[in-house]
């Protein structure tokens, strides 16, 4: 087959905002490395950190950290960001939820012990998994809105065989996440990155705004943490 393309990167700096638009099942790669004054001074903080900030502004945008490389590329995650809603995948079936596009995501940050010198921070559009009979018939009504009539037909054909079918993944396997694809419009976010002391300041103090009281945000971190490493000049050390 065809060797896939390289993954683009885009360098993102300390308290640098950028805004851009991730399509589809596309992926948006920044890489934060911390250049050599930086990490110098790093070492002798309490608790050096990198804050990262995921911003919303249409569709659900989403993200998720790597020491290795862009997770596109086949990289082991070590931290995502994981709302309730997310982890339970909640359905509320018993009354009318609107269509999952007409607001945006949550805001997503995470706060990650800077103990590499490069982080790739990667987002993507955050597609909801298509399982249940419920969740097909949900995908069959936003088809037939959006004018897909004859995909709807078949969602709603998968919808009724699975729902005469024992439990089985193998026999859940539909074609929801090819129609899913026809409904995808983009995702606009605006994404900060912030490489801290923890020691010293504290998170709440780097956006005052949307940290405040009650703004708390629920984080799953991924079980397979990343080791830490001693700080080098060393490009290649951690990999």
């Amino acid at each position: 087959g065809m060797a896939a393309a390289p993954v683009k990167m885009t360098p993102i700096l300390s308290e640098q905002m950028i805004s851009s638009v991730v399509k589809g099942r596309d992926t948006n790669c920044y890489v934060y490395a911390m250049d050599g004054p930086t990490t110098k001074a790093a070492v002798y903080w309490d608790a050096p950190k990198l804050y990262v900030r995921l911003e919303p502004c249409t569709g659900l945008p989403h993200m998720e950290v790597s020491v290795y490389g862009c997770p596109s590329a086949g990289h082991q995650v070590n931290w995502e960001f994981q709302n309730q809603l997310m982890r339970n995948d909640l359905r509320s079936m018993g009354r009318r939820v609107p269509p999952a596009w007409e607001w945006p995501g949550d805001l997503e940050t995470l706060s990650i012990d800077a103990s590499h010198k490069t982080f790739y921070i990667e987002v993507s559009q955050r597609i909801r998994p298509v399982r249940t009979p419920g969740e097909h018939i949900d995908l069959e009504r936003q088809l037939r809105n959006a004018g897909f009539n004859s995909e709807a037909d078949i969602v709603k054909q998968d919808a009724d065989r699975i729902a005469t079918l024992p439990e089985t993944p193998a026999a859940n396997a539909t074609r929801a996440g090819l129609y899913q694809d026809l409904l995808l419009p983009q995702s606009e976010y605006r994404i900060t990155a912030f490489l801290y002391d923890g020691g010293r300041i504290a998170k709440d103090k780097l956006l005052p705004m949307t940290n405040r009281f009650g703004f708390e945000r629920t984080l799953e971190v991924v079980p397979q943490e990343a080791r830490p490493l001693t700080f080098s000049d060393d490009p290649t050390a951690g990999h």
